[in-house]
């Protein structure tokens, strides 16, 4: 009986993941491209959030990327990071940049 159970709940999640729309997927796994764009383009909000929270980083550049989200790029104490944000100026993401150039 018990075997019979984890059966059916297997089935059940796979079901499940079987369940998920392929033309989805296919968003999940498009490259994100990303455009210098210049600080005066960024929405209001993603500026208003790094200015809030990164003051004492310098502001490098900008990027708008395919997927609607805006990164910062800056530096601080020689090293440089990067902030990813959604357009409403919430964090998504953040670290230190793996590009060596500045």
């Amino acid at each position: 009986m018990l075997t019979a159970a984890v059966a059916l709940l297997g089935f059940s999640q796979l079901q499940a993941v079987s369940a998920f729309p392929v033309s989805e997927a296919k968003v999940f796994m498009q490259e994100v491209t990303w455009d210098e764009i210049e600080r005066s383009e960024l929405p209001q909000a993603v500026n208003d959030a790094f200015v809030k929270d990164y003051s004492d980083y310098t502001f490098k550049k900008a990027l708008k990327g395919s997927n609607g989200h805006y990164k910062i790029k800056a530096e601080k104490d020689g090293t440089e990071y990067y902030f990813k944000y959604d357009g409403s100026g919430e964090l998504l993401d953040s670290g230190m940049t793996a590009d060596k150039k500045k």
